[in-house]
């Protein structure tokens, strides 16, 4: 399968693309400090709450990528008609 039609598909993570980029790597890792930090003084009432929060941000954020990505195909493929 192509790397394109697998992004379609969703089966290239963030990690793949981006295991070498430094700035990635420390945004990743100030931002699992900064939620270790949070979720370690949490109850396990807020700490549940914060977790499904979480997921749902996650949700939405792969959702507004996943319109982008299409979006952005969408066009490519329209510059790439009218070339032709």
């Amino acid at each position: 399968m192509s790397r394109i039609i697998e992004k379609i598909y969703d089966k290239i993570f963030a990690e793949d693309i981006f295991k070498a980029d430094r700035h990635y790597q420390r945004r990743m890792k100030k931002q699992l400090e900064a939620s270790e930090a949070l979720t370690s003084s949490l109850s396990p009432d807020q700490r549940k709450l914060f977790d499904t929060y979480c997921e749902q941000v996650s949700r939405t954020d792969a959702y507004i990528h996943q319109c982008l990505f299409c979006r952005g195909f969408q066009t490519g493929i329209r510059i790439i008609l009218e070339s032709v």
